[in-house]
């Protein structure tokens, strides 16, 4: 099992089966609907192993969904063209859309992807490397990679727009000094995308006015997805919602009495 989310009409299992006779990797996954709990199963995709030793393909990742939608997506090559493969399914397990989209012209680096908060790939701790990750909400696909430049690790966010990749939003960030595998790992929320790199958070906001956010990320961070989204957090959790961001000092959690919390409109 490498991923677990539920959308608005199924929850879903993804799986993957590596077959060592014919030398590939198998995804699928099981679908259980919510309203009937009709439990199908699909293959999604699969790649050989030698096309993985390559890092212009991919094993398929969750990338999202949208009404009837459930998308995954995967780093692949058509017409010595690199890019992205989509494939759609309905809340049965239905396949509904394939199409590929060239990518960005951009290199990324090749860096362990993950998720963080309330999904299962951050509970499974089923990461895996990719140079870029497709990101999908309210209709919209979103691109997100990383680059070394002038000894800096650089995280940039692009957004599908008339078919073309158009970069909206980036952010630098000191590369961590520890010898362990550095990692991405983001999370899609409604304003925008929320990263985990190293010692440092990061969100990259959708809209056009507003600046993207760097604080230094902590053991809480992962369980406050939204406090990423907050400059000058300190010790405090923090909560979106539609008019504003609330607030409470985890400090109050430790003493006997009233938890007082703070307000701040958007």
């Amino acid at each position: 099992m490498v991923d677990v989310f539920t959308t608005d009409k199924a929850l879903v299992f993804m799986m993957r089966y590596h077959d060592k006779k014919e030398k590939k990797f198998v995804d699928f996954m099981i679908t259980m609907t919510h309203h009937n709990l009709v439990v199908t199963a699909s293959v999604i995709g699969e790649i050989t192993e030698d096309n993985l030793k390559d890092p212009r393909y991919g094993h398929w990742t969750y990338a999202g969904y949208e009404a009837e939608k459930i998308i995954f997506s995967t780093r692949d090559v058509q017409d010595k063209k690199s890019g992205f493969t989509f494939c759609s399914f309905n809340q049965k397990g239905e396949l509904t859309e394939t199409r590929f989209v060239e990518g960005p012209g951009v290199v990324f680096e090749s860096i362990e992807t993950g998720s963080f908060g309330s999904t299962g790939r951050f509970y499974l701790q089923t990461n895996e490397f990719s140079a870029g990750k497709i990101l999908t909400i309210n209709g919209k696909m979103h691109l997100l990679g990383s680059r070394i430049e002038s000894g800096k690790r650089t995280i940039e966010l692009f957004s599908l727009i008339e078919g073309k990749w158009v970069k909206i939003k980036s952010a630098t960030i000191g590369i961590d000094s520890s010898k362990k595998s550095p990692q991405l790992n983001s999370m899609v929320l409604n304003e925008g995308i929320a990263c985990i790199s190293g010692n440092s958070s990061v969100f990259l906001p959708f809209s056009a006015n507003a600046e993207p956010v760097i604080n230094p990320a902590t053991k809480f961070t992962p369980f406050n997805p939204s406090s990423v989204m907050v400059s000058d957090l300190k010790n405090r959790f923090a909560v979106s919602l539609p008019t504003g961001i609330l607030f409470f000092d985890t400090k109050q959690l430790s003493v006997p009495g009233n938890v007082n919390f703070e307000f701040v409109k958007k």
